[in-house]
């Protein structure tokens, strides 16, 4: 960690015009401890795609001691680039705080068709937040489309995965103001990976519908029955 080595690449930096160039002088000084904010602002600030995802990168690891830095990631959701908004996608994912989840939520409503940006929102632990912010908007609310439709599946599949000790979001969120179609298509998605004939699965579905079981089994047994049968849409079913 030679200071005057640090100060020579930023020096560079601040004149360097290649994106290689800048990309591998900002993680030198990183392995080095010489990145600052104002170093990530600059990459944030860069007109090439490329450069603009590796600040994000590096700049999600200052997203708890620099509040600059933090709201300039957070604007990134409108960044025109898809490798820019997926690299905050992944970068946030991992993050409990409820500004992340917000972000992710811009993200999700905007790139829910793009398979690795929807992947990367719905690998975090905002999973029910995000359906309910989501499907709850008038877009959602009437006949979905088979982009919508395999997004809802994808994150059934995710819902499925939750704890059962989580019945209080889930039953939120069954409770909510969901589409007899999205709560249905989450559903096919949860029949997907999630066993009902065994302890855990019908604990699962007890806690997502706790007012409606009868109702609830129906649908899920109807939902698991159209992906068993493939009539869903085409590109809703599973590979």
């Amino acid at each position: 960690q030679d200071p005057q080595a640090n100060s020579l690449l930023q020096k560079f930096l601040a004149q360097a015009n290649s994106p290689q160039g800048i990309i591998h002088t900002a993680w030198t000084l990183h392995r080095l401890g010489g990145l600052r904010g104002t170093v990530i602002a600059q990459l944030l600030e860069s007109n090439h795609p490329q450069v603009r995802r590796h600040g994000v990168r590096l700049g999600a690891m200052l997203w708890d001691e620099n509040p600059k830095i933090k709201g300039r990631l957070c604007e990134l959701h409108t960044d025109p680039e898809s490798v820019v908004r997926f690299e905050l996608a992944l970068a946030l994912a991992q993050r409990y705080d409820q500004r992340s989840a917000a972000v992710l939520q811009q993200i999700a409503a905007r790139d829910y068709a793009d398979r690795w940006i929807s992947e990367a929102v719905l690998a975090g632990p905002h999973v029910v937040p995000l359906i309910e912010g989501i499907a709850a908007s008038d877009d959602w609310q009437t006949a979905l489309s088979p982009a919508q439709m395999n997004f809802l599946v994808r994150a059934g599949r995710r819902l499925a995965a939750m704890d059962v000790t989580e019945s209080r979001q889930l039953a939120k969120l069954f409770a909510g103001p969901l589409s007899e179609t999205a709560r249905t298509v989450l559903l096919a998605g949860m029949a997907d990976t999630l066993d009902t004939n065994d302890k855990n699965g019908r604990a699962f579905l007890d806690a997502a519908m706790p007012s409606a079981k009868q109702s609830g089994q129906r649908t899920f047994a109807v939902a698991a029955e159209l992906l068993e049968q493939q009539q869903a849409p085409t590109p809703v079913r599973v590979a």
